[in-house]
């Protein structure tokens, strides 16, 4: 599944122009025409869902100009459900699901009594929130990135604000200790502040743009 809209708009102006040159002919050429078809539907699929009405509209091969006019328009209407923001609230939603079984996993394992499990894991989603963040708005990251650099890209490109950072901040101390085997220190941290980070960071999370 295609996440990067930039690349996703480049693709389907592409096959919206492809579309408008085909069109113009009673019955668009062959292999041309069944190349753009299939291109056309593999990638209304992949990005937007089989059970899409987007998907569903670009109807099988035609062969006929009225047809190609027709598909040209549903590649017109993706096009504006991209540039609207649909594939960001979709992989939002996305994320937001997995993180919720990943927390409720962290939630589990503290019941249980495994403080440091449960702290790491809560800290690495916490991680892959910001740099799912970041990428979202074409912050340059790399793999060496942690929470303390992510977060301060974030606040310097107006994506965090003070107030967030010191959470972020205390967070990743939290889980520092925790990866660290620091057991002694991890010991110190009331159980209730570590189920107040769990249980934070969804709302936390959700509120990244």
């Amino acid at each position: 599944m295609i996440r990067d809209s930039g690349d996703l708009l480049a693709k389907l102006k592409a096959l919206r122009d492809q579309g408008i040159r085909l069109a113009v002919f009673e019955t668009p050429p062959d292999p041309e025409r069944t190349r753009w078809c299939t291109s056309s539907r593999t990638l209304l699929r992949s990005s937007f869902g089989e059970d899409s009405e987007h998907f569903k509209a670009f109807t099988p091969d035609g062969g006929s100009s009225f047809w190609a006019q027709k598909c040209v328009g549903v590649l017109e209407s993706a096009l504006e459900s991209i540039e609207s923001g649909f594939l960001t609230s979709r992989d939002k939603l996305i994320e937001a699901d997995v993180f919720a079984d990943l927390l409720g996993m962290a939630e589990h394992l503290l019941s249980s009594g495994y403080r440091q499990p449960a702290v790491s894991l809560g800290g690495a989603v916490l991680e892959d929130g910001l740099r799912r963040c970041c990428l979202r708005r074409s912050i340059t990251i790399s793999g060496q990135d942690d929470i303390s650099s992510l977060s301060r890209k974030l606040f310097d490109a107006k994506f965090l604000s003070g107030l967030q950072m010191k959470q972020v901040n205390y967070w990743k101390g939290t889980r520092d200790i925790a990866d660290h085997g620091q057991f002694e220190e991890l010991g110190k941290i009331s159980e209730g502040d570590i189920i107040a980070m769990i249980k934070s960071l969804p709302g936390f999370l959700d509120s990244l743009p």
